[in-house]
């Protein structure tokens, strides 16, 4: 399964909330490879969150993996191995820093 980048450059976006972040947080996500064969498309997905039982906000990341056509079960994962396989090669270094790639191929 060939996953290819749809970015070449950083996007220069600007990011607007939507909804109450006080009872919602807030969640952007950010589509960067897409498999044409297969309509599945990779996001990076950050979300911003109010945990209510704690009374503190958890900033967390996971890489999401959507169908287009339904023929795939859409998942996301923040296993970094998981997601090595949706995310191309050449674009690793730009969603999660290098020495975290590295530990991947050391491990």
């Amino acid at each position: 399964m060939v996953f290819r980048p749809i970015l070449s450059d950083p996007p220069n976006w600007k990011i607007s909330p939507v909804g109450d972040a006080a009872q919602e947080g807030h969640i952007v996500s950010v589509l960067i490879a897409e498999n044409a064969e297969t309509t599945q498309q990779v996001f990076v997905e950050s979300m911003l969150v109010y945990v209510f039982n704690e009374e503190f906000w958890e900033f967390s990341f996971n890489i999401a993996v959507i169908s287009l056509d339904g023929g795939s079960e859409e998942f996301a994962t923040q296993n970094r191995e998981i997601a090595k396989s949706f995310v191309p090669a050449e674009i690793r270094q730009s969603v999660v820093p290098s020495g975290v790639w590295l530990e991947l191929k050391v491990a």
